[in-house]
């Protein structure tokens, strides 16, 4: 959009990015909506037709009615399958899960001594993932057991803002029983984002009320594949929330909204306006 094309979103389940925390969700909706994109949630392709350089789409909403859609191109972005061509799974008595190689956490398929890693395991395919699933291999291969934590895995959608996630959303937390408790920072409120015009988004922390451990952050706007590294950083470290606010950090910088977050968890917010 951010280079002048006119942009249409078709989507099947009830709304974009469902595995991201819900204000992500509606924060990055609301704000690719007023950028000028088009949004179609609950709806889904039920055929293409190609003619004269242009492109028809056709769909079906929940209730079953037909829409027609056109454009230029069509960008699928439906999911991958793992390309294992030339391998040959039941000869080498290879377990699968569906579609995809089947192996436990170190990496080891359910042959003793074949390993697999990246697309082909499916789960999260992500490059950082598959990097971080092979430097497990190779460890174990080299007799230093060593087991891969998936749920200390940074998400990253270079959107305009970006979008920047680790850990639990806000619901999965609830649901896993006990307390929760929420810090949040608007990017408003930054000097940083103030400065350079980028003041959509925000910061939350979810985090377990009784000893500080840090359950999950979400980050929607500038720098924010940047900055969840810093709590991918800090959950590796089994820091607390507390050490995010302690951080002494520069001014202005958008890391600031990251310690800011962590006071407002703590109840002492420092920059906000309202519920800030």
């Amino acid at each position: 959009r951010f280079l002048g094309t006119k942009v249409t979103i078709v989507e099947m389940l009830p709304d974009i990015l469902m595995t991201e925390d819900i204000d992500i969700r509606k924060g990055l909706r609301s704000i690719l909506e007023k950028q000028g994109v088009e949004i179609h949630v609950q709806m889904k392709v039920i055929g293409v037709q190609v003619k004269d350089g242009k492109v028809t789409v056709f769909c079906e909403d929940h209730e079953g009615k037909e829409h027609q859609l056109g454009g230029n191109q069509v960008l699928v972005a439906a999911g991958r399958s793992p390309c294992l061509e030339g391998i040959d799974l039941d000869r080498l008595g290879i377990a699968t899960d569906g579609p995809f190689i089947k192996v436990n956490p170190r990496m080891e398929t359910s042959v003793p001594g074949i390993y697999a890693i990246g697309d082909v395991i499916g789960g999260k395919m992500l490059a950082h993932v598959a990097m971080e699933e092979a430097e497990v291999a190779v460890d174990n291969i080299l007799g230093r057991p060593r087991e891969v934590d998936y749920t200390r895995m940074p998400n990253c959608i270079f959107t305009f803002p970006e979008v920047g996630s680790i850990g639990m959303t806000e619901e999965e937390a609830r649901q896993r029983g006990g307390e929760i408790k929420v810090g949040k920072f608007s990017y408003p409120f930054s000097g940083r984002a103030q400065a350079e015009g980028s003041t959509d988004g925000f910061v939350k922390i979810i985090a377990d009320p009784q000893t500080g451990e840090i359950l999950g952050a979400h980050i929607l706007g500038e720098r924010a594949t940047d900055l969840i590294g810093e709590v991918a950083l800090a959950m590796t470290a089994e820091a607390v929330v507390e050490d995010l606010s302690a951080a002494v950090k520069g001014h202005p910088t958008f890391s600031e909204c990251l310690k800011e977050a962590a006071l407002a968890w703590e109840g002492r917010p420092l920059h906000f306006l309202g519920g800030g």
